[in-house]
């Protein structure tokens, strides 16, 4: 086989085995992205998307609690009472991701939904078979006598 159709034969088998690797991580995040979403609520997930979706930006800090004093940049998350917040503004300084009103977090991530309505009684069951004979009891004490005819 002459040289240039054998160079010609590799490069083509280069070219298809990296287009399978590409089509293999694309599937590949499309699943880790389904796994992460399983289970989150709707609004949840179009936060998620929102977050995944953007282009980055500059800070994206994760910080293993919310701390008063910390001054919290645009895209910092922290750790918050169960939940993980991201900062929605530059210069988030003292917003507590509970209790804020002015928009400067937002949950990304364990949002718990209300209880649910407790479900109905289940049907009674069967009744069981009859048990064993028990052990015979102690023989009792002698009556009274009778009266006299």
């Amino acid at each position: 086989m002459p040289r240039q159709k054998r160079q010609l034969l590799k490069s083509e088998r280069r070219r298809r085995r990296l287009s399978r690797k590409k089509t293999a991580r694309k599937i590949l995040s499309g699943y880790l992205l389904t796994q992460t979403l399983t289970g989150v609520g709707a609004g949840s997930v179009a936060t998620l998307v929102t977050v995944f979706a953007a282009p980055q930006r500059a800070s994206a800090t994760n910080y293993a609690t919310w701390n008063s004093g910390q001054t919290y940049a645009l895209n910092d998350q922290v750790l918050y009472g169960g939940r993980t917040y991201l900062s929605t503004i530059n210069s988030n300084r003292g917003n507590n991701p509970l209790t804020s009103t002015n928009g400067s977090w937002t949950v990304i991530a364990g949002a718990t939904g209300a209880t649910g309505a407790t479900g109905a009684t289940g049907a009674t069951g069967d009744t069981g078979s009859i048990g064993a004979t028990g052990a015979t009891g102690d023989t009792g004490s002698i009556g009274a006598t009778g009266a006299t005819g």
